[in-house]
């Protein structure tokens, strides 16, 4: 998926955003500005090496990270709405891969529902 690693780029960005307006937290932005360069040099890795069955899973971890992180810390309190509409989308997408890994028939059967979820999340974003 390419809408993940976009996903994430933008929501690091937009965390720094934030803390650019409230007291300074220079060690926060430091690790935001590292994480942002990690993401790039992961996507990149994605489409050189084709390794999107394993990468997959580490953007889904870093999504509910992030998201998770947002509701932690109480410097990032601005964030909790943009991750309101963001953690629906997150969920159906980690749930769409947990059920490609089923057995054909059962995925068969569940895919239209995923499908249908998929695109009702999207329009929430």
């Amino acid at each position: 998926m390419v809408v993940e690693p976009i996903l994430i780029f933008f929501l690091l960005r937009y965390f720094r955003k934030i803390l650019r307006t409230s007291p300074p937290f220079p060690d926060w932005d430091k690790l935001f500005k590292y994480a942002m360069i990690g993401v790039v040099v992961l996507f990149i890795i994605q489409k050189v090496f084709s390794v999107g069955v394993v990468t997959i899973w580490i953007w889904h971890v870093l999504l509910l990270l992030i998201i998770a992180l947002a509701f932690e810390q109480e410097e990032l309190y601005p964030a909790r709405n943009i991750m309101f509409a963001v953690l629906p989308m997150a969920l159906v997408s980690m749930l769409t891969e947990i059920v490609k890994l089923l057995p054909t028939d059962i995925y068969s059967a569940i895919k239209n529902y995923l499908d249908f979820a998929v695109n009702f999340t999207h329009s929430f974003r």
